[in-house]
């Protein structure tokens, strides 16, 4: 009789254990997968330092973090547009489609034998090839890997260096301390509302200076750090320019700009007809 029991139990025991673990087994596999994309950042280095981008038949556009303000190097060694770098660094943030083996395509065939654009982060390179036929994707390559990210970035990756150039007239993070228009001195303290123009005032595009203004508005600009600052600011058919003759850059400025930083410039009908603006590199 005590046998007997003693085997039911057993089979008892065995058949909860075995009812456990088809359960363990249902909970297993009722768990949602993981499809979540990588992002190209799970490849590259967690701090990203210096970045570099090389075009076939361009010169390299190089940056790199001092502190906290981004500097570019090449082809200028000038500061650099912070809202154009954070559009380089969102290349990072990628979410990757597809990886796809090395031997299973012809890199030829997909533009990454000679490719758009290759974009280096630190040390890591990733390689801008053809657009994929179906779905706004394109082929990258990132070492011996080659993916399929979203096609954001082309149009950025095609502008020229002078996009990166910061475009503010007075370098972020300083004042004015002394602002002289030809030979007048501009009283700063009376009217507070021309600082900060002169310090949010940005350019709507730049260009370079192709020869220095024969005729221009001197602008003479000294810093609460004592750096100075020149321009030469004319009126041109389209827009004001103020070039900086130190690095041979021109900012393109509207109209409004000149009674907003209290230039004065020689009336329209004064200008000659042969001023026109020059075209903005692209």
């Amino acid at each position: 009789m005590k046998k007997r029991a003693l085997q039911r139990w057993i089979v008892n025991l065995g058949l909860l254990v075995a009812v456990i673990a088809l359960l363990l087994l249902g909970t297993i596999n009722d768990q949602p997968a993981d499809n979540s994309p990588k992002l190209l950042s799970d490849f590259l280095p967690t701090k990203i330092t210096r970045i570099r981008i090389d075009k076939p038949g361009k010169k390299s556009t190089s940056f790199q973090l001092e502190g906290k303000s981004w500097m570019m190097n090449e082809p200028y060694r000038l500061r650099a547009d912070s809202g154009m770098v954070k559009r380089l660094l969102a290349i990072s943030q990628l979410p990757v489609s597809s990886i796809i083996q090395g031997g299973d395509i012809e890199m030829d065939a997909i533009g990454l034998t000679k490719p758009l654009a290759t974009v280096m982060f630190n040390d890591v390179a990733i390689a801008f090839g053809d657009p994929q036929p179906v779905g706004q994707l394109r082929y990258i390559s990132l070492g011996k890997q080659v993916m399929l990210v979203d096609d954001q970035h082309v149009g950025q990756l095609k502008s020229g260096s002078i996009t990166y150039v910061d475009r503010h007239l007075i370098p972020e993070g300083n004042s004015l301390a002394e602002l002289v228009v030809d030979t007048n001195v501009i009283d700063l303290t009376s009217d507070s509302s021309i600082v900060d123009q002169w310090l949010s005032m940005k350019a709507s595009w730049l260009s370079h200076s192709a020869k220095v203004p024969e005729t221009a508005t001197n602008i003479h600009i000294t810093l609460q750090d004592g750096s100075k600052i020149h321009y030469l600011a004319e009126r041109r058919e389209n827009d004001v320019v103020l070039t900086n003759p130190g690095i041979q850059f021109e900012y393109h400025l509207p109209f409004t700009a000149l009674e907003t930083l209290a230039i004065n410039l020689p009336a329209a009908d004064e200008i000659s007809d042969d001023s026109a603006a020059p075209r903005q590199e692209k």
